[in-house]
């Protein structure tokens, strides 16, 4: 079959020879020309009804191709095919019913779309049970949906479902749900179970395309990212040896990327020499990859980490050079008022403090401690850490006023610092009884 006669079992089909799915879709004048651009291979379809076979699949590449128009009215005529032959509640209907929801979705329309999700979900659910294929296809894309609106737990459970169903009845296909799961499970928290969707994500391409396959190495540095966040280091450095490898000839973002992880993987299974190497290869090459204007986001953090190594290493001056870089650029990329750039002054305040300069130190960390709690509040675990650095800088400064016989300021230190800390961390945090223990031992009056 060619597309010519392809086009003519689709005129077919409807009562119109499908003139409104066309001029909904606006893509062509004629269904000649709207499937002359289709590979050839969907033509052949061996199915006991063409038509429809052939019709899903060029929707699902108009779909692929961003043609959501088209891929749409394409849509809403197989709907309305399958409820006119085969009834309301048949599943193939269902099922088209979803698509239209996802398809919604896509479109922007997120409460419309997520409606038909529901109503198909249930309406499978009810005439198929649970180990039907086309009920994965419509619980993945009901999952996304819960997963965007914020509502994880209903996410993770329909995902669940699908995943079990494709484990069931078609394992080669685990490999796009499992991943979704596995991103679910890392908002939620999840780590664990997260990593292991994420393994499967990748085992499943890795049989199906091998480990060059563009699919493979995503899923690889998807999950080799995961282990390294989650200090699963010895796992990660043979994902990040295998990427590595692949990356040979790849894009200089690619390469700084899989040579700063890897670097960071080495660094935590004592391989250092190599590490270290790695790391500052990385580094410099990412701030190549930006401009002055326009640094590369991942800069700052590859900077930061550099440092670390300077200061394990206790070249100190050195680690203090790279954390002011990184300031730096932290705040032509995010502003001088984000949160991002605020952790990064408490990184370089805390070395500091390390050096002797408490004054200094003090400075920076009393002004990022106050913007994080502004921007992130009192609960978030960036304000708690430097709140809890800015008062033990507080408190080691007041012991030094005291110290010199200087109580009045000493007291003013101590008194930001017990509503600060107390504020924060509560007034039953250690640091509230150093400073009631100055107060008393001093006979200070707050």
């Amino acid at each position: 079959m060619n597309h010519v006669e392809a086009a003519a079992l689709v005129r077919g089909m409807f009562d119109d020879e499908g003139r409104a799915i066309l001029a909904e879709g606006g893509a062509a004048p004629s269904w000649e020309d709207a499937l002359a651009p289709m590979p050839p291979q969907i033509f052949g379809v061996k199915d006991s009804n063409p038509g429809i076979a052939i019709l899903t699949m060029a929707r699902d590449m108009w779909n692929r191709s961003g043609d959501l128009r088209m891929a749409t009215a394409v849509t809403r005529g197989l709907l309305g095919w399958h409820v006119a032959n085969q009834g309301r509640e048949h599943p193939d209907s269902y099922v088209e019913l979803g698509a239209l929801g996802y398809l919604a979705q896509r479109a922007g329309k997120e409460a419309e779309g997520a409606q038909m999700l529901e109503e198909a979900w249930s309406g499978l659910r009810s005439v198929v049970g649970g180990r039907d294929l086309r009920l994965a296809v419509v619980a993945g894309n009901l999952g996304l949906h819960y997963a965007r609106s914020g509502d994880l737990e209903r996410g993770e459970h329909v995902l669940e479902q699908a995943l079990r169903i494709r484990e069931r009845i078609a394992p080669e296909t685990v490999a796009h749900v499992a991943g979704q799961l596995g991103e679910v499970r890392l908002r939620l928290g999840r780590v664990d179970t997260a990593l292991e969707c994420l393994r499967q994500a990748w085992l499943c391409e890795l049989d199906a395309h091998g480990e060059p396959h563009p699919r493979t190495v995503a899923r690889a540095r998807e999950l080799a990212l995961v282990l390294n966040k989650a200090r699963k280091f010895r796992e990660s450095v043979a994902m990040w040896r295998g990427l590595d490898a692949l990356a040979q000839g790849a894009p200089p973002e690619v390469l700084a990327e899989v040579g700063f992880q890897l670097g960071v993987a080495l660094y935590h299974t004592h391989k250092r020499d190599e590490a270290i190497r790695r790391v500052q290869q990385a580094v410099a090459l990412t701030r190549t990859l930006g401009t002055g204007d326009s640094p590369h986001a991942e800069l700052p953090d590859r900077l930061s980490f550099a440092a670390q190594i300077d200061i394990d290493m206790r070249r100190p001056y050195d680690a203090e050079g790279l954390l002011t870089e990184a300031v730096e650029i932290q705040t032509r990329i995010s502003g001088a008022d984000s949160p991002d750039t605020a952790r990064r002054y408490v990184q370089l305040a805390n070395l500091i403090a390390k050096l002797g300069r408490i004054d200094e130190a003090m400075g920076y960390m009393d002004g990022a401690s106050s913007l994080l709690l502004s921007t992130l509040g009192p609960e978030h675990a960036h304000t708690q850490m430097a709140v809890e650095a800015t008062v033990g800088l507080l408190i080691a400064k007041s012991t030094q006023m005291l110290d010199l016989g200087e109580r009045r300021e000493a007291a003013e230190l101590l008194r930001h610092a017990k509503s600060l800390g107390g504020g924060v961390l509560g007034f039953d945090h250690p640091d509230q009884l150093a400073i009631q223990k100055l107060v008393t031992d001093h006979r200070l009056r707050l």
